[in-house]
């Protein structure tokens, strides 16, 4: 009897937990980015449960990274329809909104996800995301300050914060920000290239008008440790993978910095 009664539990168990294997298979396969796979694991779910909320955000999560942002959109929706109170379906709307860009649309989806989830720092990001878009980096950085406090492991977040930093020319704590997320030591490749191509940056835009051409053994050399520290980042990025073309820009502004140097400093030029 104890046999029959553990043989009838396994069975009973079978469609649960295979579900709950296929949802965590499908999960893993997004977040790895290999969205055919991720897509046909949530569409299985879907063939179980056309209403399941998991597989609909997860499939329209799909979509979105995929760039069918109407099709994203119309899984968002239904996510929305079979679970109002489900924060998000309303994120991923609010992102769709952004992509499309329509940035003030985005904040609105956005501040709807947060009055279900207050707090959940996904939605505080994609908010600064959209505010950012809207040109409101101050009301941006406060988002983005907002979801690292509440993730501090999160390397993308310690990114956006530098950025709006940045554009906000607070170098200086742009490059401690940038420098922390670095420290992270996050394991995708693209996203190390991206955090050192702004650390770059950022080391270019704090050569700006610190040099003094009537002391210039007291004020070039320092400058041309930062555009080397900015050369070594960019190479760094190019290894991790970061497309050249989107290095050249911060490479002839750093070239650019050191040709103004030489000229105003002769004998201070750099390598």
């Amino acid at each position: 009897m104890r046999l029959a009664g553990a043989l009838l539990a396994l069975l009973a168990c079978v469609p649960a937990c295979s579900d709950e294997a296929r949802l965590a298979r499908a999960e893993a396969a997004l977040k790895a980015g290999d969205l055919v796979a991720a897509e046909a694991d949530y569409r299985a779910l879907l063939d179980d449960d056309p209403d399941d909320p998991d597989a609909l955000y997860g499939l329209g999560w799909a979509f979105h990274m995929y760039g069918d942002e109407d099709r994203a959109r119309e899984y968002f929706k239904r996510c929305v329809r079979v679970a109002p109170e489900d924060y998000r379906g309303h994120r991923g709307l609010g992102s769709v909104a952004l992509a499309d860009g329509n940035a003030m649309l985005a904040v609105s989806y956005f501040d709807t996800a947060l009055e279900h989830a207050p707090g959940e720092p996904t939605v505080l990001n994609s908010r600064g995301l959209a505010l950012l878009a809207q040109g409101a980096e101050e009301a941006a950085l406060e988002a983005f300050q907002q979801a690292q406090a509440a993730d501090p492991t999160r390397g993308d977040y310690g990114y956006n914060v530098a950025d709006a930093l940045h554009r906000l020319d607070r170098d200086e704590e742009a490059l401690v920000a940038v420098d922390e997320a670095l420290g992270q030591g996050t394991e995708e490749r693209r996203f190390r290239g991206m955090l050192l191509e702004l650390r770059a940056r950022v080391l270019v835009s704090l050569t700006g008008g610190r040099l003094d051409d009537q002391a210039c053994e007291a004020t070039a050399p320092p400058l041309l440790e930062y555009l080397d520290a900015a050369d070594r980042a960019l190479d760094q990025a190019e290894t991790a993978g970061l497309d050249a073309r989107r290095l050249a820009e911060t490479r002839r502004a750093a070239n650019r910095r050191r040709s103004y140097i030489g000229e105003a400093c002769p004998g201070h030029r750099g390598p």
